[in-house]
Order: C-alpha cells, then sequence, then structure tokens
C-alpha cells in the first residue's frame, strides 16, 4: 500500500499590508479661534476640494505567498474512503485484539504491545494494554529475567500509563559499588537504546534517571557508526535526534511502519492493519482540508490580501491532537 506523508510547517497568521483609502476634506469654511489669555483672535480661510494623495502603508513582515496550490488539492482523490477499506480495517481490528490477549505472558508480547502503539494503534486496544500492563504492575517485583532491553521496556510502558514503577527495577544494572552503571552494558546496544528511551520518562528527583540518559546518549553516540544492524541503526539514529516521548504518534506512526517492515519479529497482520490505518486517516484528513479549501474558494479570501491562506498548515497542527474516538 502506498504511503505518503504531508510534509508542512505551521505559521502563525499574521495580516498583510492593508492600504487606506485618501479622505476628502469638505467645501466650506473653517473659521478656528484661538485663545491666549486676554488676548483673543481669529483666522478664517477657505478650503477647496484637496485631496489627501499620501497613501499609508502599514509595516509589511515580507511573508512568502501561499505555497499550496487550492484547486489542485480540491480534485485530490483516494480509494481509502471507500467502505470496503473501513470494514476490513474493523476485521483486523478483532484479529490483532484475540492476538494480544493470546499473547499476554508470552516471552514477545511486551514488543507486540510496543509495536501495536508505535504504529499509532494503541488507542484500538486500551482495554487489552491495560489488562496486560496491571499483570506487570502487579508482579514488577518478581520480574525474573536480567535482560537490559526488556526491564527497559518494561518500566517505560508502565511509566507512560501512568504506573508508579520503581527505577529500584535497575539495580541489577549497577557496578559493585552501586554508584553507576556496568560499563560492560555497552555492548549492549538494543539494550542501550532501550533504556535510553526508559530514561526520559524519569521523575523529578530521580537523579538517578538523570544519569542514565547522560551515559546511554555518550555511548550510543560513539556506537552508531559501528551499528551491524541497518534497522537498529536507524532506530538509533532517530532516537539521537528526538526521543521517542517526546515525538508525534502520527508521525512516528508513518516512520515506524517502515521500520517494523523490517523487523525479525513482525507480524504481517499487525502491518496490514498499521497500513490500512494509515491511508484511511490520510484520506480523511485530506478531505477535511478540500473542504476548507472550497469554503476559501467560495467565499473568496484568496482576493484578501490581509488573510494569510495557510489552510493547510492549520490542518497540520491539529493532526498532534488527535483523538481515535473522532475519527473513523
Amino acid at each position: 500500500m502506498a504511503l505518503q506523508p504531508l510534509h508542512l510547517h505551521g505559521l502563525p497568521l499574521i495580516c498583510s499590508p492593508t492600504h487606506f483609502s485618501p479622505r476628502l476634506v469638505p467645501n466650506k469654511p473653517l473659521t478656528t479661534v484661538y485663545r491666549s489669555k486676554n488676548v483673543v483672535y481669529s483666522a478664517t480661510k477657505t478650503v477647496g476640494p484637496v485631496v489627501n494623495e499620501k497613501v499609508v502603508l502599514r509595516r509589511s513582515a515580507n511573508w512568502k505567498p501561499n505555497f499550496w496550490d487550492l484547486d489542485n488539492l480540491v480534485s485530490l482523490t483516494s480509494e481509502y474512503q471507500e467502505n470496503v477499506y473501513k470494514l476490513k480495517a474493523n476485521e483486523l481490528q478483532e484479529k490483532i485484539r484475540q492476538a494480544l490477549n493470546d499473547s499476554v505472558g508470552s516471552v514477545g508480547y511486551l514488543d507486540f504491545i510496543d509495536a501495536v502503539q508505535r504504529l499509532g494503534l494503541g488507542d484500538y486496544y486500551e482495554e487489552e494494554i491495560k489488562r496486560a500492563l496491571d499483570n506487570e504492575f502487579i508482579n514488577k517485583y518478581q520480574w525474573p529475567d536480567n535482560n537490559l532491553y526488556t526491564t527497559s521496556l518494561r518500566f517505560r510502558l508502565l511509566r507512560q500509563h501512568g504506573y508508579d514503577v520503581p527505577h529500584d527495577v535497575f539495580n541489577k544494572f549497577k557496578d559493585e559499588k552501586g554508584a553507576a552503571l556496568k560499563m560492560c552494558l555497552c555492548d549492549d546496544v538494543k539494550g542501550m537504546l532501550s533504556l535510553y528511551e526508559a530514561s526520559y520518562l524519569g521523575l523529578e528527583g530521580e537523579d538517578f534517571m538523570d544519569e542514565v540518559k547522560v551515559f546511554t546518549t555518550k555511548h550510543l553516540k560513539a556506537l552508531k557508526g559501528s551499528i551491524i544492524s541497518p534497522t537498529l541503526a536507524k532506530k538509533v539514529y532517530h532516537s539521537l535526534e528526538v526521543p521517542l516521548h517526546w515525538r508525534t504518534s502520527k508521525l512516528e506512526a508513518r516512520w515506524y511502519i517502515d521500520i517494523y517492515e523490517g523487523e525479525d519479529n513482525m507480524v504481517p497482520m499487525l502491518l496490514d492493519l498499521a497500513k490500512l490505518n494509515y491511508n484511511i486517516d490520510q484520506a480523511t484528513y485530506t478531505s477535511e482540508i478540500q473542504n476548507l479549501a472550497r469554503w476559501w474558494i467560495d467565499l473568496d479570501l484568496h482576493g484578501m490580501d490581509f488573510f494569510r491562506n495557510r489552510i493547510l498548515e492549520w490542518t497540520f497542527s491539529g493532526i498532534g491532537f488527535w483523538n481515535i474516538y473522532f475519527g473513523h
């Protein structure tokens, strides 16, 4: 399925220079009386029809003209607006729901939950994810593994969903003095990346999590040029640029679809749903922009130079605050 992300840049609404019309001075005598202490005097003059030729201009911010062709936007079409694709998406959603329930407690079910969320599908499975994480939180002191990747992933998922999981779970990765992380952890790039992402879920006053952030950032930057796996290397570069916790979910989903397709533990059914869901959402956004563009054209707002035409930028800025309940 073809995926075509939009690349926009939001700009503020600013008025452009406005030309004020000249004023016509009335054709009648004007008498002005001046009073200064005890002296009274007057002056009379006749004023004919005089036109003020001076044009008053507002200062220009030199804003560039609109980049987008509204007529072209209105003509865009997408097959994913058809109901058949929505029915297919609903069918896949139920299959993934069953797969989530069946995977609870298995070796890779935390990876499955993380993939569901990063692909932009987490809101469809809030109840299933909550049940799984409830079980993890209850047994937080019985986590058997000493795997840095799994421990960090579990910590991040729980913190993302508001669970008060302590950072003590990382004590087993400290050195003998208990003051810093073991240097041997640097050989585990996947685990270090997972720990790096988890460090951004630290709370105020958790100095250890700040130390983890500095430690992982330093060593990931040193290792990123020698990572053998192309997929893992892309993840490291992507995370060092902006951590997952700071990213917009819809844009992250578009990027992660390509990454997930190359993962060894990729679930084809989940990938199909992610692509289908993205294309349906994109078709919905396109339809909304087209309605706004028609409204703009019908009102002839493009002929008023004190309005800034930034329809796409305005729409795009709202995507970061989307809610699945208002979607398809």
